[in-house]
């Protein structure tokens, strides 16, 4: 019986609700007009909001790692923007700066939140942050790179060298060459004389075999001459040698040049590999506004509005009651 009763009351207060709803129905619609119109009339006059942004990358050294850390960049751009930038730049208002690392990335984001009328001064202001980090960490890129241009130039140097030594043996083997040649010729011209010095003594023996002088003096000539030969074939043979010995060394020069020049390659790689901080996104312009959000602004100020007018219109109907 209570619970009848009670869901009768709520009915009854329930009506009594919709009946001031509908009765006060000019304040809700009134109040909620209002405040609708208000918002959109700020909405369209308030200047409009762009977002100007870039994306950077911190610096690398020769080995692909980076020099700093985003989170430090982050920092650094944060204190310079509020001090030196501004003073730089002589900025008479600070524009609100958000400078974030976007996630998953080892990347640096800077934007601004600029007037439609000062873009154009928010793309100067980046540059400026740019130009800023990369003066920051010039130092630190120079003196990496100038130890690795050090190696290149004292490789460089050893293929000098080593250049002038195969020249240097490469003369030595055009004076042994003209040596051989003249070994030779020489040893040529010898066996021809020991070849002509047996045919006259075997000659001579035939006419005079008691002659003991003359057969002394031809046994002892041919004996020179063959030593002489064997002495002269002895220096062709110590050329020979010696010639194989200067090919040997500078094919194994040319091999260590080779080599040093693949090292200087790999140190101009890696010299280039070192980088200062590299803009990947050029300051850009947002699309679109960010502020203000007419769409947003005009719903939210509806409901509001409305909630607004169903308040007045209960007040109203209180204070009329009382």
């Amino acid at each position: 019986m209570n619970e009848n009763k009670d869901i009768l009351e709520e009915e009854i207060d329930l009506k009594r609700y919709i009946e001031v709803l509908i009765k006060r129905k000019k304040i809700v619609i009134l109040v909620f007009l209002i405040v609708v119109i208000l918002t959109a009339i700020f909405s369209f006059l308030f200047p409009k909001i762009y977002e100007v942004s870039a994306i950077i990358e911190p610096p690398k050294d020769s080995q692909g790692e980076y020099l700093d850390t985003p989170q430090n960049i982050v920092e650094i751009i944060k204190e310079a923007y509020t001090h030196k930038i501004a003073k730089d730049l002589n900025l008479k208002t600070l524009f609100p700066l958000n400078v974030i690392q976007p996630k998953n990335t080892t990347l640096v984001k800077i934007s601004l939140k600029v007037k439609e009328s000062n873009l154009k001064e928010g793309k100067n202001i980046l540059n400026k942050i740019y130009q800023f980090l990369i003066e920051n960490y010039k130092q630190k890129i120079a003196y990496k790179k100038d130890i690795i241009s050090k190696k290149i130039a004292g490789y460089k140097e050893i293929i000098q060298i080593l250049n002038e030594a195969i020249k240097e043996k490469r003369e030595k083997l055009n004076q042994l060459e003209k040596r051989k040649v003249f070994l030779e010729k020489e040893i040529e011209n010898v066996s021809k004389n020991i070849k002509d010095l047996l045919a006259q003594r075997d000659k001579i023996l035939k006419e005079h075999d008691q002659n003991i002088t003359l057969q002394f003096f031809y046994t002892t000539t041919i004996q020179q001459m063959f030593s002489y030969h064997n002495q002269l074939y002895n220096q062709l043979e110590n050329l020979r040698t010696e010639e194989k010995s200067i090919i040997l060394d500078i094919k194994n020069l040319k091999k260590e040049i080779e080599w040093k020049k693949s090292e200087l390659e790999r140190l101009k790689t890696t010299k280039n590999l070192i980088s200062n901080v590299r803009m990947i996104q050029k300051p850009t312009i947002s699309f679109n506004p960010i502020a203000p959000k007419k769409k947003l602004n005009i719903a939210v100020a509806g409901i509001l509005g409305l909630f607004l007018g169903i308040f007045l219109a209960f007040f109203q109907e209180y204070w009329e009651g009382s």
